[in-house]
């Protein structure tokens, strides 16, 4: 009797550790094709608001640093009732830039190591789900490298009248790991205007067409 006791409590014993074996192994499946994609989706996409914030902090802070304003960028050149044609400062332009992107980089810098909390139902893809269950804390780690470029757009804004519109834009690669061992890549592109100017006359076509 004790011996076929035994055997039957080994023999559930066994059929114990099948199950939970079975259940850490569809456990993990369920993770690395649901959990893990998740995480790295809502990963990517916080970096992305938080690099965009980053950069919109940047050029606010290069452009009252040093005063910039239309006339350190660009100079109209006219006669009295049409533009002969629009100079652009190169080296006060490429000085912007450089700033900008050297501050873009150092803000980007600022947030590495920063945590970010979800709910654990943001990650089941799933409006049910989304804002409840417990918290997951996640560190974030970040790289970046910063591209800058200046461009113009032309608007008609009134009788004979043209805005002139000088805009920086900053593409940052940035690539993001996580102390869930999750890692993504993603690209962030802000246009950001820096100044602008009403000119008044004739607006050469290759200038108000330029886009």
């Amino acid at each position: 009797m004790n011996k076929r006791y035994r055997r039957t409590m080994v023999s559930s014993g066994k059929i114990i550790i099948a199950l939970l074996l079975t259940a850490f192994v569809v456990i993990y499946i369920f993770f690395e094709n649901q959990i893990a994609p998740n995480i790295r989706d809502i990963t990517r996409v916080k970096a992305e608001e938080l690099c965009t914030n980053a950069v919109n902090t940047a050029v606010v802070e290069v452009l009252e640093s040093g005063q910039y304003s239309y006339g350190d960028f660009a100079q109209v050149n006219k006669t009295e009732s049409s533009v002969i044609n629009i100079s652009t400062n190169s080296v006060k332009t490429n000085k912007f830039k450089s700033e900008v992107s050297l501050k873009a980089q150092e803000e980007i810098k600022k947030m590495s190591g920063m945590t970010i909390s979800y709910n654990l139902g943001d990650f089941f893809g799933s409006q049910l789900f989304a804002g409840r269950g417990p918290d997951v804390i996640v560190q974030l780690y970040f790289s970046a490298s910063v591209i800058t470029d200046m461009q113009s757009s032309f608007e008609v804004c009134g009788i004979n009248q043209t805005k002139h519109t000088l805009n920086i834009v900053v593409t940052c690669k940035v690539y993001i790991t996580s102390d869930s061992d999750s890692e993504t890549y993603t690209t962030v592109s802000t246009t950001i205007p820096v100044a602008e100017n009403i000119i008044i006359g004739d607006v050469p076509s290759f200038y108000a067409d330029k886009k």
